[in-house]
């Protein structure tokens, strides 16, 4: 591919999130996209959960899920004594 003439090249500008160098024509578009995804916090993956979908241990491993939660609420096992 041709590069275009110096003249005709549009100056690149840093994203103040990612640091990312981008046209000035688009710059603000992505700014406000980036600045979404940068600051949104992502649900905790459940990797035993995804595993167990669709098997016979899927239901095992949802009723483990919810005893370790009642576990957690009622100062159980693990909990720290004052």
């Amino acid at each position: 591919p041709e590069m275009p003439p110096e003249e005709e090249m549009e100056e690149l500008v840093e994203c103040s999130c990612c640091g990312r160098k981008f046209k000035e024509s688009v710059i603000e578009k992505h700014e406000r996209v980036c600045d979404k995804v940068f600051n949104s916090k992502r649900k905790v993956f459940d990797t035993a959960k995804a595993r167990a979908e669709g098997t016979d241990n899927a239901k095992f491993v949802e009723e483990q899920r919810m005893q370790s939660r009642k576990a957690g609420k009622k100062g159980g096992p693990g909990a720290a004594a004052a």
